[in-house]
């Protein structure tokens, strides 16, 4: 038996390093791999709340108006503590009537006052010429304009999943936060307690790059039922979406054909074709009716005697040694390709030289390091050496869909890259 001040089932609000704070020793058990549920099907945008500004003026709501101001902080927080993973990504939010600019305008402007001085431009207007030519997927009719803000680009009996051999865990307190899955973990406590969570899903469709810039997103309100879409680059394709329905729950959640045509026929529009199924993919959205408390609350109430909690200032491992130009010298003392240096330094920060040097060496003068999963994307041998020993990666799937991305990008893909 195993004796742990904490366990955590499965994290997701809550980081380890939180609760270190407050217990000496910490479990996390996952269902399957680290995030990869919900996590691992998110939109990629550490959202600041924006759509709840809107309601909080409206609806002279306080507790909106509060939810930016917490998303804002945690938005900060990101961008604090992980360099290498989140950057400030432009919104671009066309008019198709003239109108609409000074509600808009007024809007983006008071959520720059909000964010105050992060160091970034504030919301600007751009003609229909240069929306066009920022954005060449818009409809040039009906276009007037266009605004640009910005965002920012997470006792216990368990069994393990690869034995299936029993672990019995001593624990003083569990957490859960599991997402859609809460009511059914706590159900194994207390049988008939009462449902506390409303699962939704929301379906996103992955599309090539080419429909949107590789360094702006756009958020489009004016769709055929008021809904809001997104295009959004993500490691050299497009999140296009997303869906936001009730839904039942399961492990292994597929999207519906509605969703699936909604998204695709709103895209239509702007040159969008049909695509199979391989580039959709869902995401689990559970909503609780229970009343909200931060991980950060948690633990600073109980952590009190030591002061609050301060781990929003310790930066993420391999956020110590990053800069934005680190893939030159990666580049210059490895020998790889530019592409796959900036993209070894963008996904591990300064860990990028323990992939790279992982990276098998080749018969040629360049590039003298790393063989490619794929032509199409800049994933490298090293990365999986880099999974398997220092990741905890198991499975083909863990590599390939978990750590490099490769499964949700390019399904086809994927399995070609299967040994």
């Amino acid at each position: 038996m195993t004796y742990l001040s904490l366990v955590v089932v499965p994290l997701v609000q809550v980081s380890p390093l939180t609760l270190l704070i407050v217990a000496s020793k910490v479990a996390i058990v996952e269902r399957d791999d680290f995030s990869s549920g919900t996590s691992s099907k998110s939109t990629k945008l550490v959202h600041g709340g924006v759509r709840y500004l809107e309601k909080a003026v409206w609806n002279l709501d306080y507790n909106q108006y509060l939810l930016v101001k917490e998303a804002l902080k945690e938005r900060k927080y990101f961008l604090q503590t992980a360099p290498h993973l989140s950057s400030w990504l432009p919104i671009m939010l066309p008019l198709d009537k003239w109108c609409k600019a000074p509600y808009y305008w007024a809007g983006t402007k008071f959520y720059d006052f909000l964010v105050g001085s992060e160091g970034i431009e504030g919301s600007y207007f751009l003609t229909r010429s240069k929306a066009l030519e920022a954005f060449p997927m818009l409809k040039p009719t009906d276009l007037v304009g266009s605004l640009v803000y910005y965002d920012v680009k997470d006792l216990v009996s368990v069994k393990d999943g690869q034995s299936a051999k029993p672990i019995t865990v001593d624990a003083k307190s569990v957490i859960n936060c599991t997402g859609p899955f809460t009511d059914s973990v706590r159900k194994m406590d207390d049988p008939g307690c009462k449902e506390i969570m409303a699962p939704g899903s929301g379906v996103h469709v992955v599309l090539p790059g080419y429909f949107s810039p590789g360094k702006m997103g756009l958020i489009d309100p004016s769709t055929s039922d008021g809904r809001v879409i997104f295009f959004l680059p993500w490691q050299g394709n497009t999140i296009a979406g997303t869906t936001d329905s009730p839904s039942t729950i399961t492990q292994n959640p597929l999207p519906d054909e509605k969703s699936i045509e909604w998204i695709l026929s709103e895209a239509n529009g702007r040159g969008v074709r049909r695509l199979g199924h391989s580039r959709i993919r869902l995401e689990p959205q559970p909503v609780t009716d229970a009343p909200r408390v931060s991980g950060t609350d948690l633990v600073d109430d109980g952590a009190i005697l030591d002061g609050k909690c301060q781990t929003h200032k310790v930066r993420l491992v391999g956020a110590h040694g990053f800069s934005p130009t680190l893939f030159i010298p990666i580049n210059q003392h490895f020998g790889v390709e530019t592409e796959v240096a900036k993209h070894l330094t963008e996904s591990y920060g300064d860990r990028a030289w323990t992939v790279a040097s992982l990276c098998k060496l080749t018969d040629k003068c360049f590039p003298a390091r790393s063989e490619r999963i794929s032509q199409l994307y800049p994933f490298v041998d090293g990365e999986i050496r880099y999974a398997i020993r220092h990741e905890y990666a198991q499975t083909a799937v863990d590599v390939l869909a978990q750590r490099e991305r490769l499964a949700f990008l390019n399904a086809q893909t994927a399995l070609e890259a299967l040994p």
